[in-house]
């Protein structure tokens, strides 16, 4: 297991350049930590529509705190300009809808959204 798999994303901050380069060369088929933290410096745009009631947007959430991501949170509970943009962009009324930089996700996909933040 290569440095970034076993080392939490809080505590990634730290990895050292050589250790980011060591971990793309044994994941470049992946992505890994090190590439999702690299991204995380170029500013990756992200936004979630969500609920508050919503159990999938609470997983949603927890997923990116768990991970350290920052996020737009977009609360359509009583936005209706924003849940008229959320279905003019994905075509559905339910949520979440998660863009990362243009793309869109449907629900909460895990292996959709680390696919996303890999690039």
């Amino acid at each position: 297991m290569c440095f970034h798999r076993s080392t939490p994303i809080d505590r990634a901050i730290n990895i050292a350049p050589s250790d980011v380069e060591t971990c793309r060369l044994r994941h470049a088929d992946r992505g890994c930590l090190g590439d999702i933290m690299a991204k995380e410096t170029k500013k990756l745009e992200i936004s979630a529509y969500t609920l508050p009631t919503c159990p999938y947007c609470m997983k949603l959430k927890q997923y990116f705190a768990e991970k350290g991501i920052k996020f737009r949170n977009i609360d359509v509970s009583n936005d209706n300009a924003a849940i008229q943009e959320m279905i003019k962009k994905s075509g559905q009324s339910g949520v979440p809808v998660i863009e990362i930089n243009g793309k869109l996700i449907i629900g909460f996909d895990k292996e959709a959204l680390e696919d996303a933040l890999r690039g």
